[in-house]
């Protein structure tokens, strides 16, 4: 067997203005928007200039989210993207609200 070596792939949390919007329907909650504050080119934006962030949100709802918060709209949001952005399905978007306190605790660490 050759030997393999593990390669860690970084995750950016990237902090640029984006937002969610969302709506009670009965016991579910289900995201009715995402705002994407960019117009041009931006980390957000496949070669398309569709903006990744959005587009993942809207396919996969609250599947993709790692954070808690108190219900709220709109809900300003951090975002990170493993794998190929020209490709939904090559790749995996997580977002989390900038109001969960662990991470926003440890998001004020990174920067500091």
């Amino acid at each position: 067997m050759p030997n393999q070596k593990s390669q860690a792939v970084e995750q950016i949390w990237h902090n640029d203005g984006h937002e969610i919007a969302l709506k009670i329907n009965r016991a579910d909650m289900e995201i009715v928007s995402v705002f994407c504050p960019h117009e041009g080119e931006a980390n957000c934006k496949n070669r398309l200039n569709e903006c990744v962030v959005s587009a993942f949100i809207l396919r996969y709802g609250m599947d993709c989210n790692a954070g808690v918060c108190d219900a709220q709209t709109p809900i300003k949001i951090c975002w990170t993207l493993v794998g190929d952005m020209n490709s939904l399905d090559e790749c995996q978007v997580w977002f989390m609200p900038l109001t969960d306190h662990v991470f926003s605790a440890w998001l004020e660490s990174t920067q500091n």
